[in-house]
């Protein structure tokens, strides 16, 4: 092969590999050309913000949780420890214990935080004061009461409530090893209507579905002065 032939063929692949490329690019630029301009939107572009999403405020989360899908009733239940001060010996005071079943259905009131609470409390006890060993009275009492309430809910939940119910009391002379009877006439059945005003402070706890009260209540039994006040400790769940 000759010098010049060899120089041609050196020349035409040059040319060729300069053309390809230019020609490649062309078309890429015709096609672009030819696409149709892009629609202006009318949605907002995003905006980069440095504001933090926080929870909800702590206000928030004592309220009671549970609610049903009318939003408007709240429910819970539980039991109150109680315990009613009796003055059975002259000066000194006997603590009865009286536990409660507790059940309440809360109503939202048009002012902030406020609810009315409508209760039901059954109440059972066969605590005894002291008393000689071998002739006692044993005084039996289940109690029963419907009450509203008003409570406002915020960090603490401070309640005031009426309630109004009945006693029914069995009393029955019991006698020991050394005496032989007990004179049955002292056995007896009564009943007592039951009012009182119970003042409360409640502390929620995981978002308001559990609520620990204690509590300060005013009583009166209508035919037994012997007891005016009492007190107890209030579990509840919400649901």
């Amino acid at each position: 092969m000759s010098c010049s032939r060899l120089i041609k063929t050196t020349l035409s692949i040059l040319l060729i590999s300069w053309i390809q490329p230019a020609f490649a690019a062309g078309k890429t630029s015709l096609r672009r050309a030819q696409l149709p301009p892009s629609q202006p939107t009318s949605e907002p572009a995003p905006q980069q913000t440095n504001d933090v999403i926080s929870d909800q405020s702590l206000l928030d989360e004592v309220q009671l949780k549970p609610q049903n899908g009318a939003g408007n009733w709240r429910y819970a239940a539980g039991l109150n420890m109680a315990w009613s001060v009796r003055r059975d010996y002259g000066a000194r005071s006997f603590r009865r214990f009286e536990p409660e079943m507790v059940g309440y259905m809360y109503t939202a009131l048009p002012w902030a935080r406020s609810w009315l609470r409508h209760g039901a409390r059954i109440s059972y006890s066969n605590d005894q004061a002291q008393m000689p060993k071998y002739v006692r009275l044993e005084e039996t009492d289940w109690k029963a009461s419907i009450e509203e309430g008003l409570i406002w809910n915020w960090y603490v939940s401070p309640s005031m409530t009426f309630g109004y119910g009945y006693d029914w009391r069995r009393i029955e002379a019991r006698n020991g090893g050394a005496v032989k009877s007990a004179d049955s006439r002292l056995n007896s059945r009564q009943t007592f209507t039951w009012q009182y005003l119970q003042f409360g402070v409640g502390l929620p706890a995981l978002y308001g579905e559990y609520e620990f009260q204690p509590n300060f209540r005013f009583q009166k039994l209508s035919m037994d002065d012997r007891t005016t006040w009492g007190f107890g400790f209030e579990v509840t769940k919400a649901w």
